[in-house]
């Protein structure tokens, strides 16, 4: 429904705002609770075919942060259902993004910056 892309709208700024205004860790409570929230409504949104035009946002700035491994398959499901009904390569770019930042937070990096890692594999992440 459209609340719930709202919703993963709004949980989304959150993450944006702790990590990039307040300098949270990516393990802060806060970043992951919001992350996890949007995460969940992003899922929900593709379950109830939802409107998925504006989710790639939402979707990519919570899965970056993900640390657990239920939070990244519900990011995977909802890429994956993204990119088959959508099929636009944005969708697929923001995924490789993704999975490279979470490598490099898996191996032990810190302070990871998407747009970095979008330059450094050649990539330009578009969320329209």
């Amino acid at each position: 429904s459209i609340l719930n892309n709202a919703e993963a709208h709004r949980q989304a700024a959150f993450v944006f705002l702790y990590r990039n205004l307040l300098s949270q860790p990516r393990s802060s409570a806060k970043v992951q609770t919001s992350a996890k929230q949007a995460l969940q409504t992003c899922l929900r949104v593709v379950i109830f075919s939802g409107p998925m035009a504006a989710l790639v946002w939402p979707l990519f700035t919570a899965a970056c942060e993900a640390v657990e491994d239920n939070d990244r398959n519900v990011a995977r499901t909802v890429f994956r259902h993204l990119e088959t009904r959508q099929g636009m390569n944005n969708i697929v770019t923001a995924w490789e993004v993704c999975e490279e930042i979470w490598r490099r937070s898996d191996a032990g990096q810190v302070d990871i910056e998407w747009r970095d890692v979008a330059q450094e594999l050649g990539r330009e992440v578009i969320f329209g």
